[in-house]
């Protein structure tokens, strides 16, 4: 027996088994946080099969199944499918004969995420950063990129391209679900290095190592001139 998700949205499961007999029924248990929210049965699709080598009347059915359970903003969490597929038998003990598969499906709530975006780059060189809504929802999204501070609309596209500058250092991303008929937004914040900041903190860093030789020397001779005079001093003495 086997199992598909078949949506990110929606419970939505497939699933199939072959060489049933009888004719097939399906069970669907739906559980969120352990606990049970529903429990659906129902007659398979069965299709009837008989193997070519056969020689006598035998014959099969293969049996498919489908469920679908809504999702909501309120309802999103972690849900545990259990699918059974067993034959059709007026008995207590038809369940010894089933066939189960067990999914877990998470579905969250929507939220923004930026990928390829760098933190930090070198004024007027060329950015992009690419915005994709995540989460429920997701399927049917819409973007617009509007500068932070102007709210001017730059694109209407997920990808953002723009030439860095320090007067351009943070980008709202807002994403649209039409389905869920929610907004949400993030903001991308990214820090440009001037060539001109660069030399400076070189020439900082070359003068701070000449202050520290020429002290490290005058020091030093001090030192000497000190213990020189200390010398004469002790000499004249005796």
């Amino acid at each position: 027996m086997t199992c598909v998700s078949r949506s990110e949205e929606n419970i939505h499961v497939s699933c199939s088994a072959t060489k049933v007999f009888p004719k097939a029924i399906c069970m669907f248990t739906i559980s969120n946080s352990s606990t049970q929210i529903s429990q659906m049965i129902e007659n398979a699709s069965n299709s009837m099969f008989s193997p070519e080598d056969s020689t006598n009347d035998i014959f099969y059915y293969n049996a498919s199944c489908e469920i679908y359970h809504n999702i909501t903003l309120e309802t999103v969490g972690n849900y545990t499918i259990i699918v059974s597929i067993y034959p059709n038998i007026e008995t207590n003990s038809k369940l010894i004969h089933e066939t189960n598969r067990t999914l877990n499906i998470l579905f969250e709530k929507p939220s923004i995420q930026f990928s390829n975006c760098l933190a930090s780059v070198v004024a007027y060189v060329i950015v992009s950063c690419s915005c994709k809504m995540k989460g429920l929802g997701s399927a049917s999204a819409t973007y617009n990129w509007f500068n932070n501070h102007s709210k001017t609309l730059l694109t209407n596209e997920s990808l953002l391209t723009f030439v860095a500058t320090k007067y351009d250092t943070a980008f709202l991303c807002e994403a649209r679900s039409d389905t869920l008929n929610v907004t949400i937004t993030n903001v991308y914040n990214i820090t440009i290095i001037t060539e001109m900041g660069n030399y400076v903190s070189i020439i900082i860093v070359i003068i701070a190592i000449i202050i520290i030789f020429f002290s490290t020397v005058l020091l030093s001779r001090y030192g000497n001139c000190r213990s020189r005079n200390l010398s004469t001093y002790f000499t004249l003495t005796e």
